[in-house]
């Protein structure tokens, strides 16, 4: 075969490649090269002549090979550093294929992210516990795809329907913004499994990661059927600290007074237990549950969690308090029981005015626990519809206080989902807001639906608790009708990209005789933009993710263990997608999994830190508990490495105790296991962990 299984690595030279194979990689292009014409100057023009012709592409094989000097053709080595690879004969096979215009290519560039030198490299180090593992992944990409991405949910067992609409519908706007995701190994034998939520019943599926690339739902056998329940938000997190995952879901709809919490009894089975433990926020009001966040806001060990909802003065006659809620653990004194403390530490969501007071209060979407400002302890973001998105500074006593104007953030007219990640490569932590783009403004007036027009936001962090409006520069702005978001490195060339979700499809506009009103909303295709350094550009089509149906909670993961970044979409009223990923793994990676002794076992919260050879400024992700809305990411810090295949230092920076480890020189696509130091870890050991898989 052409290329090494599994796809070629950056950094792996022509050279590992027999002269037999290169031959044959000419010869298979050469029929299309000879009728290319006008094409623009492109990596490959030895003679600078405006055009690369066959020879030209012979001849720069023939110095990957070590048959020919570099000084002889320059233009073959793009990179400048006196060697030519197979990334590079690459770039100069698509410039002759495609000419030298920017249009994206399926084969995602290399770059390399910002090195900013404005922050020091930490120094500390530690005697680590640690474990690294080569996953067997359970699926191969096919060699030279023409997209990146294949919807493979049908094929992979993923086969439900969000939400049978009745006929005629119902008047609750909440049920067409419905449809959660969350993933997580709740069983720990290694592969990721899905929980997923709908209005029709059973509200709550399991889905059991087999490990070969498909599914088994298992909701029944596990204990998680909830007779008359409509489930939205969903989220795992361990929240009595025995080693495996429990599993929180909002409730929405007039006949649901309650929340629900189901306990992980380590055998495949829970039990659902949010009234004892004080998780139901049970009321006799009705509740319209949207988000929910785990995150140790008060550095105890164990995971608090916030919950939102959206519940405007029509559904609210009555003035009632609004349940978006944060319920903190009770820790050692009763690990897994909550006290609502929402109203003591300053974060009630019912009190913020919206843009039009006549709404009523209360319009959370999507939480998330994030340190923005580094300063140790969890901020609490929040993305709220009407004006009401709110930043909650920690102030590490058990309180909070609204930094959101002063920051410069909150502008979102329509927040819904909510993504966080170091879009600039600077080493802080920027956020990324979901809204709703109407350059019409059809929605306006005083009779008008009051959606706001100017869509997105992307806040970068400038520090200092002070955030930058940067949408227009990286071009972020239209997603249509956005919900949920999430930053992913899906081509692993270090820098992050993201996705948003979309569509409105709202049949209440109907009843109230303004049927129009969501018609451009109704096919939102999905937004995917790529990274490119200071801006960004649209990359949906070329990549392969088209999905024009109702987009709510969008996950990233890798179900199928190869190692790169998978894509999964709940839409609403209809059958998910499942995007299976068959390009990541052309270049190198890195995952870090965190677990705490002291800090919440699931690692949540805690920051990892990855430089690559020659990398001033690190790679930085946080173990997210939060919410992009409706759902959160696999519980894992995923670094794409570029153009190399080791890790020069990792770091870690456990949230409870401040603990950080420090760790050099690592191979690449493998799962790095870092261990909290604590009173029941030994000394540092590397090993390789035996095969997870199943199927061999």
């Amino acid at each position: 075969m052409l290329f090494p299984k599994g796809g070629w690595g950056v950094g792996r030279y022509v050279t590992l490649f027999t002269v037999r194979s290169a031959v044959a990689l000419i010869s298979s292009l050469r029929a299309a090269m000879l009728d290319a014409a006008s094409l623009e100057p492109c990596p490959g023009d030895c003679d600078g002549s405006g055009s690369v012709t066959v020879d030209e592409l012979v001849f720069g094989v023939r110095i990957a090979l070590g048959l020919e000097a570099v000084g002889d053709c320059e233009a073959a080595d793009t990179n400048r550093d006196s060697r030519v690879t197979i990334e590079e004969i690459l770039q100069a096979v698509n410039a002759v294929l495609q000419g030298c215009d920017p249009t994206p290519s399926p084969y995602p560039s290399v770059s390399v992210s910002p090195t900013p030198q404005d922050k020091a490299s930490p120094t500390a180090e530690s005697t680590p516990t640690s474990r690294i593992s080569t996953p067997t992944p359970t699926s191969s990409a096919v060699a030279g795809p023409s997209v990146c991405f294949r919807d493979v949910a049908l094929e992979a067992g993923l086969e439900y329907v969000h939400y049978a609409v009745p006929s005629p519908p119902p008047r609750y706007e909440q049920f067409f913004f419905a449809g959660g995701a969350a993933p997580g190994d709740f069983d720990g034998d290694g592969f990721v499994d899905l929980a997923v939520t709908r209005i029709s019943e059973p509200a709550l599926l399991l889905f059991r990661n087999r490990g070969d690339g498909t599914f088994a739902e298992i909701s029944d056998a596990a204990g998680l059927r909830v007779p008359g329940a409509r489930l939205n938000g969903v989220a795992w997190g361990d929240i009595d600290n025995d080693g495996d995952l429990d599993l929180y879901a909002t409730a929405v709809g007039a006949d649901q007074l309650r929340h629900y919490l189901f306990v992980n009894h380590g055998s495949g089975h829970f039990t659902e237990e949010a009234v004892a433990r004080g998780a139901a926020v049970g009321t006799e009001e009705p509740h319209y549950g949207f988000s929910v966040a785990f995150g140790d806001y008060d550095r105890d060990g164990f995971l608090d969690l916030h919950v939102t909802e959206w519940r405007p003065r029509a559904y609210n006659r009555r003035g009632a308090p609004s349940h978006a809620r944060l319920l903190r653990n009770e820790g050692l004194l009763r690990p897994g029981y909550f006290q609502d403390v929402t109203a003591e530490a300053g974060v009630r969501l019912d009190t913020i005015p919206p843009l039009r007071a006549d709404l009523g209060f209360g319009f959370s979407f999507t939480s998330r626990f994030v340190d923005f400002d580094e300063d140790g302890w969890p901020d609490l973001a929040v993305a709220a519809d009407f004006g009401t998105s709110r930043l909650f500074w920690n102030r590490g006593d058990g309180t909070f206080t609204d930094g959101t104007e002063a920051a410069g953030v909150g502008t979102d007219e329509n927040g819904m989902g909510s993504a966080v990640g170091d879009v600039d490569g600077d080493g802080l932590l920027d956020w990324f807001v979901s809204s709703i783009w109407d350059p019409l403004g059809r929605c306006q007036g005083p009779e008008g639906c009051f959606w706001g027009t100017t869509g997105n936001r992307l806040f970068r962090n400038l520090g200092a608790r002070k955030f930058e409006d940067v949408t227009d520069a990286y071009g972020v702005r239209d997603a249509g009708w956005g919900w949920g978001a999430t930053f992913w490195d899906p081509d692993h060339d270090g820098d992050l990209d993201l996705v948003v979700a979309n569509g409105a499809h709202l049949p209440i506009l109907d009843l109230i005789g303004l049927p129009d009103l969501d018609d451009d909303y109704e096919r939102d295709p999905l937004r995917v933009w790529e990274n490119v350094g200071g801006t960004m550009r649209e990359v949906a089509r070329v990549w392969g993710l088209e999905d024009e149906r109702q987009g709510r909670a969008v996950v990233v993961w890798d179900y199928d263990g190869d190692g790169d970044q998978d894509l999964f979409v709940a839409n609403n009223a209809d059958r998910p997608a499942l995007y299976r990923n068959d390009c990541g793994a052309r270049r190198p990676w890195f995952k870090v999994r965190v677990t705490g002794t002291r800090s919440n076992r699931a690692g949540i919260g805690a920051r990892v830190k990855v430089w690559r050879p020659g990398d001033t400024q690190p790679q930085v992700r946080e173990i997210d508990g939060g919410s992009n809305y409706l759902g959160h990411n696999e519980l894992i810090a995923h670094f794409g490495l570029g153009a190399v295949d080791r890790v020069q230092r990792v770091e870690v920076v456990w949230p409870a105790t401040g603990a950080r480890l420090v760790w050099h020189n690592l191979p690449a696509n493998t799962v790095f296991h870092a261990i909290e130091p604590g009173v029941t870890t030994r000394p540092a050991s590397f090993h390789r962990e035996s095969s997870r898989s199943r199927w061999r």
